[in-house]
């Protein structure tokens, strides 16, 4: 195992936090060496401070992707946390879809609703909510929408992931919590794998993007769902990130975050809903 000395430590830990917001406390020490070593060790560097000294550069590297795509974390599943999910299907979608009908009523310009989900991993959120937005969408009694008149942009900053969501992949324990019918439609079996349907991948744009830099996304939006990424941001960095989502949202539109996240420190401009046991945070409708 390498050294890895306190002033060490807390001289990759701000660079770190610098790329991609992620705090790292001085507990934090084995996974340094378990998720940055190997990359010191196959890149040629002599130690940490080498990986320090390489990373100072303003110029994003491979070295630079390479240790983003270690240090982040990238855990999800299909229809992760089912009470956020009930409130997606009940309240937030319906209202997206009925604003997204008025919209092309008047406007005929698409898209006419959009969503954005930010630090989308391997892309099973985005495909979880892809799959709610056609079923209601399909289920509408008024037959004046289809899912080409919603934009769908899912975001991360590691490019390794985002391979995975657009190829739309995966094996049977990644699918063992998609409902059978949801199953039979939005999949199509691979031998052993199971890959998204054409339309649901042709709806999401995954694209590279960092959550600290201003140009990360381009709005307005009328939902945007960041779960489980602000824990791992201190509070300058939350209420950074925050402020930029109010910034894209349409006026009333909603953030849904992660079940064991709030907006406390970061709140402003947002008040807080909730249906049933999952929370939401919605935009001043006269903003």
């Amino acid at each position: 195992m390498l050294p890895l000395p306190q002033v060490t430590f807390d001289r990759l830990a701000q660079l770190i936090h610098g790329l991609c917001g992620l705090v790292l406390t001085n507990d934090k020490t084995y996974l340094i060496h378990h998720r940055l070593e190997p990359i010191v060790t196959q890149s040629g560097l002599r130690d940490y401070d080498e990986l320090c000294d390489r990373l100072r550069s303003p110029t994003l590297s491979p070295l630079h992707e390479q240790v983003i795509e270690a240090i982040t974390t990238h855990e999800t599943s299909f229809f992760r946390d089912s009470q956020s999910f009930e409130a997606l299907r009940q309240v937030l979608l319906p209202e997206l879809i009925e604003a997204a009908g008025q919209r092309k009523r008047a406007l005929g310009v698409r898209p006419h609703g959009r969503i954005w989900c930010a630090g989308a991993s391997t892309g099973e959120e985005a495909y979880s909510v892809a799959m709610l937005l056609d079923e209601l969408v399909q289920s509408r009694p008024r037959r004046d929408l289809d899912l080409g008149d919603f934009g769908f942009l899912a975001t991360d900053i590691s490019p390794g992931v985002l391979d995975v969501a657009r190829a739309g992949v995966y094996n049977a324990r990644d699918v063992a919590r998609v409902r059978p019918p949801y199953l039979r439609r939005y999949f199509k079996q691979q031998l052993d794998n199971w890959q998204v349907v054409d339309p649901l991948r042709r709806l999401i744009d995954f694209r590279r993007a960092n959550l600290l830099d201003g140009a990360a996304s381009a709005g307005p939006f009328d939902l945007i769902l960041c779960r489980n990424v602000l824990i791992y941001f201190d509070e300058p960095t939350r209420r950074r990130v925050c402020r930029r989502f109010h910034a894209v949202l349409r006026p009333g539109g909603a953030l849904v975050l992660g079940a064991a996240e709030n907006l406390y420190g970061a709140s402003e401009g947002f008040t807080s809903e909730q249906h049933g046991a999952a929370f939401f945070y919605r935009k001043g409708a006269s903003e």
